[in-house]
């Protein structure tokens, strides 16, 4: 069968031409979701061209006045990962903040939980916003939210690199990821890759060393 035009990760001029055509002839409510496909598929390819032209139609739809509010709450979503991948941080927080606003607090719309992913983008970049980091990982609507083992790894993992950075005792959190890790056991079994837990050699051997850490030893 052939492939959908917005689902194709083609970006030359030939390409956005085309897809301009396709999109004017197209019906709203249905068409918002044209950008957000073809910008995610351009963004999974990660060519620089592509991923420039993915960031154009996100943006455009976060400005678009006929997008319904959840629309445009993961097009931020969306363009934070993009920001977050070209190593531009502030711009990612600000669009992972105008995503808050908009799909707070049910999160609908969006990934369920642009939040975590904030904490994660300043723990990583930011060291004075750390009361703000510990703010948003104890906040009890975003506990609420994680439904996958895979969230649930991410939590452990930035609680217990902000228990470190804070002189805290980060090693109850990392155990618990390491004991996910070591489950493998899927969230739901009948569909044994949703919310599978997938950990890097590096992020595997800090966990580990998170885990043997003492409380206030920052070292």
């Amino acid at each position: 069968m052939p492939v959908e035009w917005y689902r194709t990760a083609d970006h030359g001029e030939d390409a956005k031409a085309e897809f301009s055509r396709r999109y004017s002839h197209a019906r709203h409510p249905h068409r918002i979701q044209y950008k957000q496909i073809k910008a995610v598929h351009l963004m999974e390819v990660g060519e620089p061209a592509g991923i420039r032209w993915a960031q154009d139609l996100l943006t455009e739809i976060t400005a678009d006045q006929d997008a319904y509010c959840h629309q445009r709450a993961f097009a931020f979503e969306l363009l934070a990962g993009a920001r977050r991948k070209a190593g531009q941080w502030k711009l990612a927080v600000q669009a992972l903040e105008q995503c808050i606003e908009l799909a707070s607090p049910t999160m609908n719309g969006t990934s369920g939980l642009p939040d975590l992913t904030l904490a994660e983008v300043l723990l990583e970049n930011d060291p004075s916003a750390l009361s703000r980091v510990a703010g948003l990982l104890d906040s009890q609507p975003l506990v609420d939210r994680i439904k996958f083992n895979s969230q649930l790894f991410r939590y452990l993992v930035a609680t217990a690199r902000a228990r470190r950075a804070l002189g805290q005792d980060p090693a109850p959190p990392a155990r618990r990821a390491l004991d996910l890790l070591e489950d493998g056991k899927p969230t739901f079994p009948r569909h044994p890759d949703v919310g599978r837990v997938h950990a890097s050699t590096q992020t595997v051997r800090e966990l580990h060393d998170l885990a043997r850490d003492a409380a206030g030893d920052v070292g």
